[in-house]
């Protein structure tokens, strides 16, 4: 056990210091992401996901928000979300183990880009939604 006090250089204070915007940020998306999940959480059980194409075309005519949220806008949202948390722990932690936290930030920012990249169809849906009133309006395929 360590009872005596850990005195710090003032250089590391400082450097230290220079990065405190970065944990707050970190912590207030935290905090935002420990909302969101319950609100998505919520909404899926009043409201379900549609089970076909045309069921979400339909919700997408009538109540464009919750054609998002059905298809994981919330989500999308959480991952930005966890950008600055990434970066933050990156920089608490990187003088325990800086190789490991590299892997660790890398990997998670990687995987950031390749689920925000998946989910394309997130927005095109209100594209198509919108073609297919159109055409039904006009016959031209109904």
């Amino acid at each position: 056990m360590l009872d005596a006090p850990i005195f710090l250089s003032e250089k590391f204070k400082e450097t230290e210091n220079q990065w405190n915007w970065l944990y707050k940020i970190g912590g207030c998306c935290a905090l935002i992401m420990f909302v969101l999940i319950p609100i998505q959480i919520a909404i899926f059980i009043i409201s379900p996901p549609p089970q076909t194409v045309i069921n979400y075309f339909n919700l997408f005519q009538h109540n464009y928000l919750l054609g998002l949220l059905d298809l994981d806008f919330l989500l999308i949202i959480d991952n930005l979300l966890s950008i600055p948390i990434y970066l933050a722990l990156y920089m608490a932690l990187r003088r325990k183990s800086a190789a490991l936290m590299i892997l660790a930030t890398l990997s998670g920012l990687i995987s950031i880009i390749l689920f925000l990249v998946s989910r394309e169809a997130t927005f095109s849906m209100g594209s198509l939604s919108n073609q297919y009133a159109v055409a039904r309006k006009n016959n031209s395929c109904w």
